[in-house]
């Protein structure tokens, strides 16, 4: 094997599983979190103005990521690298 020829990694049995699981875990997740969120939309459509408000403040995410952030923390904000290097200098 030459000097720059790398190994491919290859998980164990057990890495895989646990991967898998995480994975459907939040697929469950998100599906959870987009459902509760439309659901507001017959009941609270307060609650849908709040979320669309707020998911155009996360253009760049996933709409899956938007609605986990929004279940987790409905006044979270964007702060980016670039923002960070701003608040540092």
């Amino acid at each position: 094997m030459s000097k720059n020829s790398k190994k491919k990694w290859t998980p164990t049995p057990e890495q895989l599983e646990k991967y898998k699981k995480q994975v459907e875990e939040t697929k469950e997740l998100s599906k959870t979190a987009i459902r509760d969120i439309f659901d507001n939309y017959r009941t609270d459509q307060d609650k849908m103005i709040e979320y669309f408000l707020f998911s155009s403040r996360f253009y760049n995410y996933s709409p899956r990521n938007t609605a986990m952030i929004f279940q987790q923390n409905p006044h979270a904000t964007l702060f980016n690298h670039a923002s960070w290097v701003k608040m540092e200098a």
